[in-house]
């Protein structure tokens, strides 16, 4: 196990451990690196590239991404067991948290566009300034998840759980964009 330590600027052809503890990694190009049955725990991810990265069993525990651009990764492929991961001001395109339990997760100032939600437990969840043009939403649990300063969201109200979700206008129009109708202000 490594832990504690700080790494800057690897890329594809770094060596990778089983388990990280309380480590930065900082600059590092990663796109397409496999990261399967590796532990992340209390790690930080600083203005890395980990496009279409390989995750597979991998574990993440607390672990902070920040500036990172993470296109296309199937976080549903992620070990659930104590999965608890904080984005801000990421590139989250294209990913899937199909079925993850999110509850214990936050997402600020994110691009979420097309992501998959479905089936994802994101009670409590604070979508800060989060772009969610086209994500998907389908049998997901939004209870006390709150949208107010996200945009561009559009889902079916009664094929997800949304008790005491918060929306703001507009963008709670979304929530009728099923039923084809024009709406004047």
């Amino acid at each position: 196990m490594i832990e504690n330590q700080t790494f800057t600027n690897l890329n594809q052809q770094s060596k990778w451990m089983k388990q990280y503890a309380g480590c930065t990694f900082s600059n590092c190009l990663l796109p397409d690196v496999n990261f399967s049955h590796i532990i992340f725990e209390d790690c930080r991810f600083d203005n890395c590239n980990l496009s279409n990265v390989k995750l597979g069993d991998t574990s993440f525990k607390n672990v902070t991404f920040n500036d990172c651009k993470m296109i296309g990764l199937q976080l549903s492929d992620c070990k659930t067991f104590l999965l608890e991961m904080h984005f801000a001001n990421c590139q989250l395109d294209y990913c899937s948290f199909d079925s993850l339990n999110l509850k214990h997760s936050s997402f600020q100032s994110c691009s979420l566009i097309e992501a998959d939600f479905s089936s994802a437990d994101l009670s409590k969840v604070v979508f800060n300034n989060c772009e969610l043009l086209r994500a998907t939403f389908a049998q997901t649990t939004l209870k006390s998840t709150d949208f107010r300063s996200a945009s561009n969201y559009s889902f079916d109200p009664e094929i997800n759980t949304i008790d005491k979700a918060k929306f703001a206008l507009p963008n709670v129009l979304g929530l009728l964009s099923k039923y084809n109708i024009t709406i004047q202000h």
